[in-house]
């Protein structure tokens, strides 16, 4: 993700303002169709990552999550409210994306694997090197971009779980739709609707939708677009002078624990088999496929703690034989028992560390509650 800071967060909310009410008026056009089919559609929009673009954005969710420690916080936020975005876009490796707050601008730039973070308020700006090579992290605001959400949702979508649906006029331009809906029996996902260029296959709306839900639980939609490649100039970053610089490494809690690649994981969680995608060194690991995922992520000491205490003063959160369960919405999540995993040696002695298993995942309480049986004995 790549961000200069070119204007202050005032000024760009002013700009975000005008651009909301511009795309509605614009909405309102009638909008064609497009002869091409479910199946060519899903997989222009599979490989869309290439093409160029820049827009705002706005991302809408409902999920209220229980857990707002430390770095969980943003995540809750991302989630729960609303999200102003602006990206520019050149490849999966050379992007740059805005998010814009009422107390601020955080900017997001993609550097090859690394990834810069620069808040304009504060003036800091952090590197996270090799962020990007790292399949595991915790949401961000580039994660709600309409093309990177469609691609993830969809990158292992069958053509027997797709069909068209009606187009629509965003952003001014014709997008032709298409509805992704999950044929695995474990899914909490009834559909997830997105709109694309069908030329390119850029999407640019989507909407999921859990199932029994009439109300998206997260949409995110382009307000205003456009189809040139932006500049290298404008992707690049390089904190500005007299900028606090954080560098080397300051991976996510997610992040760092993918990293470790020190704590084993089955090959079958839930019934659910590992993602193709998902690193086998990994420790942290993927289940199932499309819009039907189920994350087994390890949690060290007081980490596992903290998040352990509010799930257990979440609404709706139960205690079972696995360890600490909640919903929220069509996401399951539990978080284990703590166990040891081994006695190690230091300079102050040996120590035996303690690990949680946090499982999130769009299964079903059944999938979730075998899960945790599955991760208990893997651990044996």
């Amino acid at each position: 993700m790549r961000r200069r800071r070119t204007l202050r967060w005032t000024a760009a909310l002013g700009l975000i303002a005008v651009l909301c009410g511009l795309p509605y008026a614009i909405g309102k056009l009638p909008a064609g169709g497009s002869s091409i089919n479910a199946k060519g559609l899903l997989a222009r929009v599979q490989a869309s990552a290439s093409v160029g673009y820049s827009g705002y954005a706005e991302s809408s969710g409902t999920l209220a999550l229980p857990v707002t420690t430390g770095q969980f916080s943003s995540v809750a936020d991302l989630f729960g409210s609303t999200t102003q975005l602006r990206v520019w876009w050149r490849t999966p490796r050379d992007w740059r994306v805005d998010q814009t707050t009422v107390s601020g601008e955080q900017d997001l730039h993609a550097a090859g694997e690394d990834l810069w973070s620069w808040n304009y308020e504060s003036n800091t700006a952090e590197l996270d090197r090799g962020a990007l090579a790292s399949g595991a992290h915790l949401p961000r605001p580039d994660d709600l971009v309409p093309a990177s959400l469609a691609r993830r949702l969809l990158s292992q979508a069958q053509p027997d779980e797709v069909r068209r649906i009606a187009s629509k006029r965003i952003a001014g331009r014709e997008a032709a739709g298409l509805r992704y809906t999950p044929n695995a029996a474990q899914s909490t996902i009834s559909r997830v609707d997105v709109w694309a260029l069908p030329g390119s296959g850029l999407p640019v709306s989507v909407a999921v939708y859990g199932k029994g839900d009439s109300l998206a639980l997260v949409s995110t939609t382009m307000l205003d677009l456009s189809t040139s490649e932006p500049s290298t100039a404008t992707t690049a970053f390089s904190p500005p002078p007299g900028a606090k610089v954080s560098g080397g490494n300051a991976p996510d809690l997610l992040s760092l624990a993918d990293r470790l690649q020190t704590v084993p994981t089955p090959r079958t969680l839930g019934g659910l088999p590992r993602d193709s995608i998902s690193p086998t060194a990994s420790a942290v690991t993927a289940y199932g496929s499309g819009a039907t995922v189920l994350v087994a992520i390890p949690v060290f000491g007081r980490t596992g703690g903290q998040i352990r205490d509010q799930l257990t003063k979440a609404v709706g959160s139960v205690k079972t034989p696995q360890g600490v369960t909640t919903a929220i919405g069509p996401v399951n999540v539990l978080l284990s028992d703590p166990v040891s995993v081994g006695v190690f040696k230091s300079q102050r002695g040996t120590f035996q560390p303690q690990i949680s298993w946090l499982l999130v995942g769009t299964v079903t309480t059944a999938t979730l509650t075998q899960a945790g049986a599955d991760i208990a004995s893997a651990g044996r």
